[in-house]
């Protein structure tokens, strides 16, 4: 066997040239035959625009205010207009599905999104009427058991301890709850609840996902998003129990986390993720130049706010006053119906879902999301339509498409994120590989033979077809190049030698 021997390192073809700066090493090794070096990119955005106009009158215009005033993507402040509305919406009641069964009217949605993009801030218009509410009736309530401490108790010679009654809050927000602590918040709330996060890194690395909890987790969130009863009850006879009690949701997080997020097997498989509805929009950092806020884009804002605070007490003082029906079947809570063209159009478009979901179908690949498209499609018309018009009291047609047209996006946005999720958790495994290599031999200086890894290397890369993929991956990106087969390394002749780019340190 003819024996190659290995060709010049990139540091050996500098040993008699000055020393020079990272942007020459950087153009010298390109010189000399290195790729670029690219980074392991976590996943790109997702390019379809966000269909605002379905979001109906008040949510657009809304969406489209703070967009002006915040300059953030407007798939951000659309989800947190979207969120906010769903929040407010799922007080009145339920909807009624196409096959007549009513669910709760709320949605659960997720932002993907740079630190920087100003979520947050979009966030916080969007929610303004809602925690003015949440205000003002903590406000009530704290004058009310003011009222009730001030009245003197009767006494008596013997006196039984009456059980205290639950402690009311005035609170639909949470951000980062265990099961437990939500359940508290749902059961003393005002009847609705709005888990919104603007960091949920907290949320999906904290307690309630840590890995002796997450089943119990996801089952939670199963049931709320069902809309069927929950009880936990305990041994002594006490225990949680809530039903009819609905639950929004908006949890954003960064890019880098969507391979952890969207490509976990059991998040996407168990039923959490497929209940979500995403979001990944295009940056707009780069493009954001001062501009003074628009009065009428302030005064949309405030206005949308306006309409929370108004909805939530209408709302709140309909469940009250409502009765249901004799029948021992009869709906607890008051049920929005599908009229006769919004059915109609929801049946279409279930069976065009239907069609695509099976083997070899468009949508057969993200079935588990797509199998609940009409659902949360009539979810989406339902909060829209009241929304518009709170004494509305069945689905229009026109809030029927919207819906559908919403969950068009949402069903390319999902089949997007999963596929660039699981090419960021192979970037993210390659990455690792590269890090290590980075750590523990020397860039530009030396080639490296494969069983340096498979001895020294971490654990998860002893198997030959997942090293080689790593090695592929980092190739591919410049941070290695493979040598011909035959290369002489540490004396022997080598089938597969690379040498890592000189100016990896760039990267790393």
């Amino acid at each position: 066997m003819v024996q190659h021997t290995k060709p010049a390192s990139f540091a050996e073809t500098l040993i008699e040239q000055e020393t020079v700066g990272s942007g020459q090493l950087l153009d010298d090794a390109q010189r000399i035959g290195w790729q670029k070096l690219q980074l392991l990119k976590s996943g790109d955005s997702c390019p379809i625009g966000f269909p605002v106009h379905a979001l109906g009158n008040t949510g657009a215009a809304a969406a489209g205010a703070i967009h002006a005033l915040t300059q953030a993507p407007m798939g951000i402040c659309a989800q947190s207009t979207l969120g906010a509305m769903s929040a407010v919406s799922a007080l009145s009641g339920d909807v009624e599905t196409i096959m007549g069964s009513p669910m709760p009217l709320a949605v659960m949605l997720s932002t993907i999104a740079l630190s920087g993009e100003r979520k947050s801030t979009a966030d916080d218009r969007a929610t303004g009427g809602i925690r003015f509410f949440e205000r003002k009736l903590g406000k009530q309530l704290a004058e009310e058991a003011e009222v009730l401490h001030s009245v003197p108790e009767p006494k008596s010679r013997k006196r039984r301890k009456e059980p205290e009654e639950p402690h009311r809050i005035a609170k639909i927000i949470c951000s980062e709850p265990t099961v437990e602590g939500l359940i508290s918040h749902m059961k003393n709330g005002p009847g609705t609840a709005f888990l919104a996060n603007d960091d949920a890194a907290g949320f999906f690395g904290g307690h309630a996902m840590k890995p002796e909890n997450r089943k119990k987790t996801i089952s939670f969130f199963a049931h709320l998003f069902s809309g069927t009863p929950y009880g936990r009850p305990r041994a002594n006879g006490a225990g949680d129990y809530i039903e009819g009690i609905p639950l929004a949701a908006h949890l954003m997080f960064q890019p880098y986390m969507l391979s952890s997020i969207y490509g976990d097997r059991e998040l996407l498989e168990q039923g959490i993720l497929p209940r979500i509805l995403p979001a990944f929009p295009p940056s707009t950092m780069g493009t954001r130049y001062f501009a003074p806020p628009d009065p009428k884009d302030k005064a949309t804002v405030e206005a949308f706010a306006l309409r929370c605070v108004e909805l939530l007490e209408f709302f709140g003082l309909a469940r009250q006053t409502f009765v249901p029906g004799n029948d021992f079947l009869a709906h607890p809570r008051p049920v929005l119906r599908l009229s006769k063209d919004a059915l109609e159009v929801l049946v279409e478009f279930y069976n065009e879902i239907e069609s695509e979901i099976g083997n070899g179908g468009k949508y057969h690949r993200i079935c588990s999301f797509a199998s609940r498209a009409t659902e949360n499609a009539t979810r989406l018309a339902g909060i829209g339509t009241l929304f518009d018009d709170e004494t509305a009291s069945e689905v229009c047609e026109a809030a029927a498409r919207n819906g559908c047209e919403l969950m068009r996006f949402y069903l390319a946005s999902f089949e997007h994120i999963t596929r660039v999720a699981g090419e960021g958790r192979h970037n993210a495994h390659a990455e690792e590989l590269g890090r290590w290599l980075y750590g523990n031999l020397k860039p530009g200086q030396t080639a490296h033979h494969d069983n340096q890894v498979a001895q020294m290397g971490p654990a998860a890369f002893r198997n030959h077809a997942v090293r080689r993929a790593a090695l592929d991956t980092l190739a591919s990106s410049g941070w290695i190049r493979f040598l011909p087969p035959g290369t002489v390394v540490d004396g022997s002749p080598r089938q597969l030698a690379y040498e890592l780019h000189p100016n990896l340190k760039t990267l790393i």
